[in-house]
């Protein structure tokens, strides 16, 4: 396997074993069966650690929805020009297209939302909304706002929660819990809500926004007092903790997608601020030729995108002076992709900008489409098939399903068409999003990790203990993998990783960081083609 590919594999009991096989089948039909027509090229695997955001494995692509209704197309996002998969359910006309992790939320012209999955081609209504109500996205999902009420979307599912004063901010977290940040008549204040209507905690906080949901839905992020202090508040507990002073209060917050840096615009300034979420430190101060009035951050890297008074522009924490992109700015475009390029919108065509902000292939008929960026289970099934002929039989087939890696190792592959040999049926679609949720619990703790350099923070048999730690140093802007290993007696222990650094340097640093703030006597562990060297526990 090339290096830049990365590859899943699950070592098992021969009893976890049978279930993981059994499990391939019924996942490969739950995500695949309502899929249309195998794309071109639709077996091959996915390449490149670009395609790595955050601490999970996702994939991801581009969502083209016909805003005239019609069916959707899932293209490659380092080739935008490329169709991986075409969809064969006829989406209604939309006037508004949200991307919610695997799904989309569609609202059309009178207002009524609805919520497509195409892992599993199905649509599914949430009501309507009022047209003055506005998308707030997050990192877990999203929220339609007006006034006092909100409808708080996910990627399986929809609520609707009301409140006694002016909703500012709105966002799911994790599990069933919302969070929001709500104007009174005597001030702010941030309100948690659990399965019940009514808020479970609350508390008075000193800021108008924004509001930033941090920490994998564990933490939110908002500037308190008119010196522009970050202060960061667990959930549900509301207990704050001062991170850093920006002297100034921000009007828009941004993060990459590890939450590993802070983008940060400040009020009555033309700069963006970087922050360092690690140690809580400014990295770099980029200065705009405008006030920035909106700003996008990549689903597959740090690049962010932003609009001022005088255009559109791209900047590289790693290269802090901006580029600029001569694209229109809307709802859905432009968008970063892999390697520094831009999918933009120039004078009515779409187009794929270079590193330099030079124009490059516009993508035919483009423009008339919402452009979403979508991720999807990593788990996936190759499975190579040829056409039936004309009489209905197969000419040939060929057929590769996920089984334990002391057979083989399943690269991450697009969606195609299911073979006829899947013996299980799929689950029902009021099933398949709980059923992806539970898969890609499973993914993450079987995935193998990027390539690189990490530090070593616990080696453990038992997951549940490990994964405590390892939201605890999430919490704290650590980015983090799970190793699973297999020693001498056939039994699985799991690594938990802080990491990829590019140099052992980096990753000794943040080893020693552990030591003296955590008290963990982290080691250095280097990873190759997603594989770590063989050694102990």
């Amino acid at each position: 396997m090339d290096v830049g590919d990365v590859s899943i594999a699950t070592q098992a009991s021969p009893r976890r074993s049978l279930r993981f096989g059994v499990l391939a089948v019924v996942a490969l039909s739950a995500i695949l069966g309502g899929c249309g027509e195998s794309p071109p090229g639709g077996t091959e695997a996915l390449e490149g650690s670009d395609l790595v955001a955050g601490t999970s494995l996702f994939r991801h692509g581009l969502l083209a929805i016909p805003r005239a209704g019609g069916v959707a197309e899932l293209r490659a996002i380092e080739d935008p020009l490329h169709v991986r998969w075409r969809g064969e359910l006829e989406l209604p006309a939309s006037v508004e297209a949200r991307p919610v992790g695997r799904a989309v939320v569609l609202r059309s012209e009178d207002g009524e939302l609805s919520l497509y999955t195409p892992a599993t081609e199905t649509l599914r209504s949430l009501g309507p909304v009022p047209a003055t109500a506005r998308w707030i996205a997050s990192a877990e999902g999203g929220a339609f706002v007006a006034r006092d009420r909100a409808t708080v979307v996910r990627p399986g599912a929809a609520r609707e929660v009301t409140t006694d004063g002016s909703f500012v901010w709105v966002a799911p977290a994790s599990s069933e819990r919302v969070v929001a940040l709500v104007e009174t008549g005597s001030g702010h204040r941030l309100d948690v809500y659990e399965e019940a209507e009514t808020p479970a905690t609350s508390a008075t906080v000193d800021s108008p926004g924004p509001v930033l949901l941090t920490g994998s839905g564990r933490e939110v992020l908002l500037p308190e007092g008119e010196d522009g202090r970050l202060v960061e508040r667990s959930l549900p507990e509301l207990t704050a903790t001062e991170r850093f002073s920006l002297e100034r209060r921000p009007t828009l917050l941004a993060a990459s997608p590890s939450e590993h840096r802070l983008f940060v615009a400040i009020g009555g300034e033309d700069r963006l601020v970087t922050i360092d979420r690690y140690g809580w430190e400014r990295l770099e101060r980029s200065r705009t030729e405008g006030s920035v009035r909106d700003m996008r951050s990549s689903v597959t890297g740090d690049l962010l995108l932003y609009a001022d008074s005088t255009g559109v522009w791209a900047v590289d924490p790693e290269d802090p002076s901006p580029v600029a992109i001569e694209s229109d700015w809307r709802a859905d475009l432009p968008l970063a992709l892999p390697g520094g390029r831009v999918l933009g919108l120039q004078g009515g065509y779409v187009r794929v900008f270079g590193p330099d902000g030079e124009p490059g292939d516009v993508v035919p008929d483009a423009a008339d489409a919402w452009w979403l960026p979508v991720r999807w289970r990593p788990r996936a099934i190759e499975v190579l098939t040829e056409r039936a002929d004309t009489t209905g039989e197969r000419s040939g087939e060929e057929e590769v399903g996920e089984r334990p890696a002391a057979f083989q190792a399943v690269g991450l592959t697009t969606m195609g068409q299911v073979s006829g040999r899947a013996v299980a049926a799929a689950p029902p679609p009021d099933r398949a999003d709980r059923f992806l949720e539970e898969e890609e619990a499973a993914s993450r703790a079987s995935s193998r990790v990027p390539n690189g350099f990490y530090a070593v923070a616990t080696s453990s048999r038992q997951l549940p203990s490990l994964r405590e730690l390892q939201r605890s140093l999430e919490g704290s802007g650590y980015p983090t993998q799970v190793l699973p290993r297999v020693d001498e007696a056939n039994e699985t222990w799991y690594r938990l990783l802080v990491g990829p650094y590019e140099t052992r340097d980096r990753a000794e640093a943040a080893a020693s960081e552990l030591r003296r703030e955590r008290g963990i006597s982290a080691w250095i562990q280097e990873v190759s083609s997603g594989v770590a060297a063989p050694g102990g526990r």
